[in-house]
């Protein structure tokens, strides 16, 4: 597939089960601490949910595993896959990373709040030294787009970070892009496309 092809729009033929999981909880997430890029060790909690949720994936079929190349999902990953060693081979990649928040790495996130809901607002303007909403959205859809072509028809699970799955389901599952979407700690997300949208199931 050539860079110049428009990724903003899926085929009307995409058939895909997307099954998403956030890392597990973070020390960083703990003490809220924005990680963007950067990372720290999963928690005992972390660890005890992502055992969870590999038990929920065991009645998928799943064909495919795409992680974050970040060391919170490959540790999480890790876990899936003691629970579940009859997965495929997973594919590491930056394209499921969190959203980089340059300048704004390692600050608590309470402090910066109103910075970040600006940002969401208005999704042009980059964190200084990182990325914007908008470029994370063109990743997404990049991921999507691609999984959509080589993987019709299959269930696929990808390992990823809050922002992503975020974008996911209000790009293309019809969240409302203004309200707060949870993931609680053990939630698997399921998004099951049908041509250019998405419907959404919580596990």
């Amino acid at each position: 597939m050539t860079r110049h092809q428009d990724k903003s729009q899926l085929p009307p033929s995409c058939r895909l089960t997307l099954l998403l999981i956030r890392h597990g909880k973070t020390e960083a997430n703990q003490t809220g601490v924005i990680q963007g890029h950067a990372d720290s060790p999963l928690t005992e909690v972390g660890i005890r949910s992502s055992v969870v949720k590999a038990d929920k994936l065991a009645p998928f079929p799943v064909s495919a595993i795409y992680c974050s190349d970040l060391p919170r999902a490959r540790s999480t990953l890790a876990i899936i896959q003691k629970r579940s060693p009859d997965l495929p081979a997973p594919t590491f990649t930056s394209v499921l990373r969190e959203i980089d928040f340059g300048e704004y790495t390692g600050s608590v996130k309470q402090d910066i709040w109103e910075t970040i809901k600006r940002h969401k607002s208005t999704t042009s303007i980059k964190y200084p030294g990182g990325e914007s909403g908008d470029d994370l959205r063109a990743r997404v859809e990049e991921f999507i787009h691609d999984a959509c072509r080589q993987h019709h028809g299959e269930h696929v699970l990808a390992i990823s970070h809050y922002g992503v799955i975020e974008t996911m389901v209000k790009r293309y599952a019809g969240f409302p892009a203004e309200d707060y979407f949870q993931i609680d700690e053990e939630t698997v997300v399921v998004l099951g496309f049908d041509g250019a949208t998405a419907g959404m199931t919580l596990l």
